[in-house]
């Protein structure tokens, strides 16, 4: 069995600290590095396609959308990550 295996099925469940927040609100907190991060690295252009691999509970693809982008999509080996993403509505 190799560390995916192991480690992906449980991300969230194995800290001691919750991973993915309840809600949106909880996502706040990171609202302005993302719109630094938008607004340094990320092209003018709304409708470019942004893939976020490893996307985790979604933060990044849902303040892309919030921020104009149309074209987004999130992948994640973790099924309790895609679920926290499913769960906010991401």
């Amino acid at each position: 069995m190799n560390y995916r295996d192991r480690i992906y099925p449980n991300y969230i469940k194995a800290r001691n600290l919750p991973l993915a927040p309840d809600s949106l609100e909880g996502l706040l907190p990171r609202s302005s590095y993302l719109r630094n991060l938008f607004r340094k690295h990320f092209p003018a252009d709304r409708s470019v396609e942004v893939l976020d691999l490893g996307c985790g509970h979604g933060a990044l693809i849902h303040f892309a959308r919030r921020a104009g982008y149309t074209n987004t999509r999130g992948v994640d080996g973790s099924p309790e990550q895609v679920a926290a993403a499913r769960r906010l509505g991401i």
